[in-house]
């Protein structure tokens, strides 16, 4: 029910909302505005309402507002409809794209959303859309948290949300999280590209089935598709505006008085609304360029008549933009070092090769540099498309086809502006915004050879084009980071069980816990979010273990949100298990009380460690007056491939001597020596796609595929009775298949086997003293008031 939910009804829902709303902007502008545009124009009204309520005192009129205005588009414009002929070349454009764009996640079989534990950016847009659209910006009803202090640090840097608001407005209506209709509300973006796309090229590609053909994948080139997969919304919601600002501007030389530049006013402000001031090297040109326009058409008596249109458009649009523009100085202020620092790289992992910008690389990862055969045949593919951009432009310019070479131009201006002065990380961005235009350019180029009569060679160049686009997005396809769904569904829950009962420590390091459990005022101890002045944290992105916390800090929250693992240690004494499901644990303080000091004996995988009496304290060793508590602990069985007999592909890890990046299908064996006869519960740690399983001398012990974790995270494989003495442990990584997700390296870690007797609740005991556990494996020892 949640895909039907999230993927059919959702976007049918959203379009008939955009229609509704494109049907506005035609009544108050009284332009015929051509059919394809209609939606995306829609869309942008619904920008700017919704962003109107949630700036206002009423973010919760947000989503009746764009209802109202809707429905009074479809009402009061159902003439202009029944007028329209359907442009089945045009829909059949956009329906292709949301197709592409959908497959990855629809074709998983889970409502979810890509870019897990590639760009962390997407947990902030969640709780961006849980706050907006419940309190707008005021953030004085919340508890400290890692929620509260990730709110405040965006919107100290006022944050653009244009794209976050309309996708809240919306989302209500189908009673999905945000987390499953985000994915479908990028994918509908980038339609919406793509029918911008076809409206722009209305009058100069003649046959519409080319003109539908260069719109389906100009509106796909391989960095769109990419920065959708990881989850950019106010990227893929700026190339899609962008796209609409140009088809529009033949409205401004036409008929009706200033009124027919309401669409462009409009337009304007969501440009405005959805990336903020950063904006400008796109907006201010375009703008620059429709006022040139003006003036040309109304020559020799140009200046009154333009002076006035420009006037209107710049004062609706920026009456539409106030909630921007209140802001603009403290977005330039706190965002200016992020934005031109050179050593700000984001999750590049460097700078962007700007040959990306064509629209083609065959790299499943555009964060990576091309190599061996695939670098060759990117080169071609990549040189026939530039050759065909030139050809194409070209083509444009005799023909005095000036919109798609304005487009082009204004984006390779602001391009220009961003690389002057912008970070690696803001250039890759705009390489991202200036590759449909490039790739429309070399789609022209086909156009331009049928337009000679040249009909099957156009067809060709667009198949050979179609190639190295179609092959550069299936790769980044099967690469695809899919979030693993189940487990944030149980996260979810357990946030609604917990809600009021915070505040709440989770130790693993997942940032969509932000959003999964906002209600339980949620602390992260290995993010960045300032919650607590001086407080400690863990470091960024590792896996923390109660033990590493000390005990004043651990004892201050009222609740902790554990992910279950076999390395974990028990947390103290003074907290006791309330909640167990197949991934999470809750505990809460209600065990033994006063306990005065903790000393962790355990490291690494092994939670606990023998008891050496000759190098305990002083005051554990004679507890007086004091209750002596432990938790004894089993050798756990740690097999790693990093030590084993591997495939060359799987390299050892630069941050982790004990785990691999697997890549590709291969198998590590290594001799594993098992000191006792009895049952063991088998973990494997890692981060897996496409399947991996262990066996135990042949026979297989269990296996799993398309989990995604974060580091030090483990999957649960598996029960399997062993021998004491010297067996074969091998763990094998499956060869490919075409599910999204099934391709790339992954980390791959230790398999940790847990001796059955041992994975019971952890059972705190009491001794007179620390010799008594003289040569004992114990996680902990704790003094505590008798």
């Amino acid at each position: 029910m949640s895909m039907l939910l999230a993927w059919l009804a959702f976007p049918l829902l959203l379009c008939l909302l955009c229609l509704g709303c494109g049907l506005v902007v035609q009544l108050l502008s009284g332009c015929d505005i051509p059919g394809p545009l209609l939606i995306p124009l829609g869309f942008a009204l619904i920008v700017v309402a919704a962003q109107a309520m949630v700036w206002g005192p009423s973010p919760s009129l947000a989503t009746p507002l764009v209802i109202a205005l809707a429905v009074a588009g479809l009402v009061a414009g159902s003439g202009r409809l029944l007028e329209l002929s359907p442009d089945g070349w045009a829909a059949g454009a956009a329906a292709g794209v949301f197709a592409v764009f959908a497959a990855p996640v629809v074709l998983s079989g889970d409502a979810t959303f890509a870019g897990y534990t590639v760009l962390g950016d997407t947990s902030i847009h969640f709780i961006l859309v849980d706050q907006l659209m419940d309190h707008g910006r005021d953030l004085s009803g919340l508890p400290p948290s890692s929620y509260k202090a990730a709110l405040a640090a965006y919107f100290d840097t006022a944050y653009p949300v244009g794209a976050h608001v309309a996708l809240g407005a919306v989302r209500p209506l189908v009673g999905q999280d945000v987390a499953w209709v985000f994915q479908p509300f990028l994918a509908l973006l980038a339609a919406m590209l793509s029918l911008s796309l076809y409206s722009l090229l209305d009058g100069i590609v003649e046959r519409r089935a080319l003109r539908a053909a260069i719109a389906l994948l100009a509106a796909q080139p391989a960095l769109v598709y990419a920065y959708a997969l990881q989850g950019s919304i106010k990227e893929l919601a700026t190339v899609a505006v962008v796209a609409t600002l140009l088809a529009l501007v033949p409205l401004t030389v036409g008929e009706g008085g200033p009124r027919r530049l309401v669409p462009l006013a409009i337009a304007s402000a969501a440009a405005l609304a959805v990336l903020g001031p950063a904006v400008a090297p796109w907006l201010v040109p375009l703008l620059l360029a429709c006022a040139v326009v003006l003036a040309w058409h109304r020559r020799p008596r140009w200046l009154a008549p333009t002076a006035r249109d420009a006037g209107f458009l710049l004062a609706l649009a920026g009456a539409l933009s106030l909630p921007v523009l209140t802001q603009a100085a403290d977005f330039v202020r706190e965002n200016g070092d992020t934005a031109t620092s050179q050593s700000e790289l984001g999750n590049l992992l460097g700078p962007l090769d700007r040959l990306q910008a064509v629209g083609i690389w065959l790299e499943g990862d555009y964060r990576l540099k091309l190599a061996g055969g695939m670098l060759t045949l990117s080169r071609l593919l990549i040189a026939l498309a530039i050759a065909a951009a030139v050809a194409g432009a070209v083509w444009a310019l005799r023909r005095r086809a000036w919109l798609p070479l304005l487009y082009l131009g204004i984006s390779l201006v602001a391009w220009l502006s961003v690389t002057s002065q912008g970070s690696p990380w803001a250039d890759a961005k705009a390489l991202m915004i200036v590759s449909p235009p490039i790739l429309l350019m070399a789609l022209l180029g086909a156009a331009a050879l049928a337009q000679v009569g040249r009909v099957l060679p156009a067809w060709l160049l667009v198949a050979a084009i179609g190639v190295g686009v179609v092959w550069s997005n299936a790769l980044a396809y099967h690469d695809a980071h899919l979030a693993p769904r189940d487990r944030l569904v149980e996260l979810g829950d357990v946030g609604e069980r917990l809600e009021g009962d915070g505040p709440t420590l989770y130790l693993e390091f997942e940032e969509f816990a932000k959003h999964f459990l906002r209600d339980a005022q949620p602390t992260a101890w290995s993010e960045p979010w300032e919650v607590r002045p001086g407080a400690p944290r863990g470091r960024f992105g590792f896996e923390g273990d109660s033990d590493q916390v000390p005990l004043s800090y651990l004892e201050s929250f009222r609740t902790l949100v554990l992910r279950r693992s076999p390395s974990a240690s028990r947390p103290p004494a003074s907290f006791r298990l309330v909640w167990r499901g197949d991934d999470y644990e809750v505990w809460r303080p209600g065990g033994s009380p006063d306990v005065e000091r903790h000393l962790p004996l355990g490291g690494g995988l092994q939670p606990g460690a023998v008891a050496s009496c000759g190098r305990l304290p002083r005051a554990f060793t004679r507890p007086a007056g004091r209750s002596l508590l432990y938790v004894r602990r089993r050798r756990l069985l740690v097999a790693s491939p990093a030590q084993a007999s591997r495939p060359s592909s799987w390299a050892v890890d630069a941050d982790d001597p004990l785990s691999v990046r697997a890549s590709g299908s291969g198998r590590a064996t290594q001799t594993l020596a098992v000191p006792a006869d009895t049952a063991y519960d088998v973990w494997l740690q890692g981060s897996f796609g496409r399947e991996t399983s262990v066996a135990i001398d042949g026979r297989a012990v269990g296996s799993v595929s398309y989990e995604l974790n974060g580091r030090g995270e483990f999957a649960h494989l598996g029960r399997a009775r062993v021998s004491r003495g010297r067996h074969t442990l091998t763990v094998t990584r499956a060869g490919g298949d075409l599910r999204p997700g099934n391709g790339g390296g992954q980390l791959l870690g230790p398999v940790v086997m847990v001796p059955v007797s041992a994975t019971g609740p952890d059972v705190v005991r009491s001794a007179r003293s620390a010799r008594d556990l003289c040569g004992k494996r114990v996680d902990w020892l704790e003094l505590a008031r008798r």
